[in-house]
């Protein structure tokens, strides 16, 4: 009998709240710009936690 290793893949749902939460902002004209970086930068970081299967 052979034991195959198991990955569990854990959920990021700190980071999928807060990229929710920033699509329901609707931000002021002037502070467009701003709110798309932070709204990239949760992307970013939600991609980053779930890498690739290449290893």
């Amino acid at each position: 009998m052979q034991i195959a290793p198991h990955r569990v893949a854990l959920n990021p749902i700190e980071e999928l709240r807060l990229l929710l939460a920033l699509r329901n902002e609707r931000p002021a004209p002037d502070m467009a710009l701003s709110y798309l970086r932070r709204y990239a930068l949760a992307i970013v970081a939600l991609l980053d936690l779930m890498g690739d299967d290449e290893e």
